[in-house]
């Protein structure tokens, strides 16, 4: 991956990707119960993710991608467990901001350390933007309880389930760097696009299974059945999202396709605000904050 020059059908790939995981966030944050509709997403775009690898690979791929992409699936089910538990606590825009602003400062000094990418003063600068926005999304939502969507059963979320909101799109964050993380190690190890995720999420849906048990299976099956078509739709955009993001990344690989990536934070404020969610100034000042910081952090 050595240029950081990049087409733009590949910018148009990344940031049709940043909307597609913005888009199936928001419809999850509608959901009843976004703890159990999560397990079903993670089912339907597992099955999808497979069917699209078998009809596409031409060979499998080398071990060492193999079990990459079977270390990130185990990140992936602590990605969806997390982040349904911090869409059932806070707004769509707090939560989604805080896990990716999250993830990008903690996958910038991995990288640094792991991947042998260079610290410059852009980057510095980017994270101190990142910590500001993060900063300011948590203190504007400190003192007053941020509204739900209309069609969420409670017309408030308590101060106390803000924070406990945040705190589980915090843990959201360590599990975004490390399938991200594993997914590029995936990709340079040789793997494809569809085979890593279709592993990857194969992974996630079991360790999914195992996580909640039997008895919580049961209450999840008869909620997808009886949401059957929000579920369906989310899982599928959740695999379109991520086929297209390796597909970038394969292709291109430069530091500008992870930033493009992170306008999702912009695409989910948006789709919250449309979803009912009336976001204070500070709160958008912090989300335009982390996204500029993720500009500086990956700038060439």
């Amino acid at each position: 991956m050595a240029s950081d020059s990049v087409s733009l059908s590949i910018v148009l790939l990344v940031v049709g990707s940043a909307f597609l995981h913005a888009l199936w966030n928001a419809i999850l944050k509608r959901q009843e119960k976004p703890e159990w509709a999560a397990v079903g997403i993670t089912f339907v775009s597992a099955a999808s993710t497979v069917a699209l690898a078998l009809t596409t690979a031409s060979s499998p791929p080398p071990m060492a991608a193999i079990l990459l992409s079977v270390a990130s699936g185990v990140f992936e089910a602590g990605y969806f467990v997390t982040l349904a538990k911090a869409l059932a606590r806070a707004p769509l825009g707090v939560a989604y901001t805080v896990a990716r602003g999250g993830a990008l400062l903690l996958i910038w000094p991995i990288s640094v350390l792991w991947l042998g990418e260079k610290v410059t003063a852009t980057t510095v600068c980017g994270t101190a933007l990142v910590v500001c926005g993060l900063i300011l999304v948590g203190w504007s939502n400190e003192r007053k309880s941020a509204p739900r969507p209309a069609s969420s059963p409670a017309s408030s979320m308590s101060p106390a389930s803000l924070r406990a909101g945040i705190g589980w799109a915090m843990a959201c964050a360590v599990f975004i760097t490390g399938y991200h993380l594993l997914y590029k190690r995936a990709m340079q190890a040789q793997g494809t696009p569809t085979v890593v995720l279709a592993v990857s999420m194969l992974v996630a849906s079991t360790v999914s299974v195992a996580w909640h048990g039997r008895a919580t299976m049961t209450t999840v099956a008869r909620y997808v059945r009886a949401h059957p078509w929000p579920i369906v739709i989310a899982g599928l955009l959740t695999t379109a999202s991520f086929v297209a993001f390796l597909g970038a990344l394969e292709r291109g690989g430069a530091g500008i396709i992870m930033t493009l990536r992170n306008t999702s934070v912009l695409f989910a404020q948006v789709l919250a605000w449309l979803g009912g969610e009336r976001s204070r100034p500070l709160q958008i000042a912090g989300t335009l904050a982390v996204a500029a910081g993720a500009v500086c952090m990956a700038w060439p």
